[in-house]
């Protein structure tokens, strides 16, 4: 139950205090609960986001698509290199987990993953709701970050998660057993 609620919460106090509240509560459905849950929720990560600038927003957006590449066959973008390139973000990396976005993993070579499932899921909704114009407005920063090659390819992924978001429900299957 612990570890079911620390990664759906993050640790976070008060996401804690919601699952701890919502769980006491009588339901028949995990589905239900997990819905309310994140209803609960959406204005603390919605917070979140606000208080992220571009640059975190865009390496919050490359990290869930990293992940999401490692999980997909189906796919017709190539991420290979920027993770690589993510890693050399460091300093911006360890704002976002200062505040508890994100975690790192590993020991030589970091590998960054959210602290709470349903941060995760916000940010696939945050890309979900990136169309071609905003990407465009953020070339600027992207080219900070990455490669014109690089900027290409995540053009692509964005475009593909946007237009496939059925096999990326699948991936953030995220209702914890306690819900159930």
């Amino acid at each position: 139950l612990r570890q079911e609620i620390q990664d759906i919460t993050g640790g976070h106090p008060v996401l804690v205090q919601i699952a701890g509240h919502l769980y006491q509560l009588p339901h028949e459905d995990g589905t239900k609960l997990a819905q309310e849950f994140q209803s609960a929720t959406q204005h603390i990560f919605e917070k979140m986001w606000e208080t992220c600038n571009e640059k975190q927003r865009i390496l919050l957006m490359l990290i869930v698509l990293l992940e999401v590449d490692g999980e997909l066959a189906e796919r017709n973008f190539d991420l290979r290199g920027i993770g690589r390139t993510l890693m050399q973000k460091e300093r911006i990396l360890n704002q976002l987990e200062e505040q508890g976005i994100i975690t790192s993993q590993g020991t030589e070579e970091k590998f960054y993953t959210f602290t709470s499932k349903v941060m995760k899921q916000f940010v696939v909704q945050e890309i979900w709701n990136t169309n071609e114009s905003e990407i465009r407005n953020k070339e600027k920063v992207l080219l900070d970050l990455l490669s014109h090659a690089q900027i290409e390819q995540v053009k692509k992924a964005i475009t593909w998660v946007s237009n496939h978001r059925d096999h990326i429900l699948r991936l953030l299957q995220w209702i914890p057993k306690f819900f159930g």
